[in-house]
């Protein structure tokens, strides 16, 4: 979400914390936001609540970050859609 409305995150380690790539596929799908998420956090629960099916369904990740650590991943992520480096 921090990269959502540019926020100052630049940088997180995870290494070591992924020991099965289901594991990370499961941290990645729960990066993801909806509009309604984001107004329920830091906006108006009560808009949040009479939002549409878009704003509630359609989940995105808002990734910003120039460092992401993965290192230490004891399996292999090729052919996933995220390219780590």
């Amino acid at each position: 979400m921090n990269g959502k409305k540019q926020g100052n995150l630049k940088a997180v380690s995870v290494e070591n914390w992924f020991t099965t790539a289901s594991k990370f596929v499961q941290f990645l799908e729960l990066l993801k936001i909806s509009e309604q998420d984001h107004e329920f956090w830091y906006g108006d629960k009560n808009v949040a609540s009479k939002m549409t099916k878009e704003d509630v369904h359609d989940k995105k990740i808002h990734f910003a970050l120039d460092y992401f650590n993965i290192g230490g991943v004891k399996t292999n992520l090729s052919g996933m859609a995220f390219r780590p480096k």
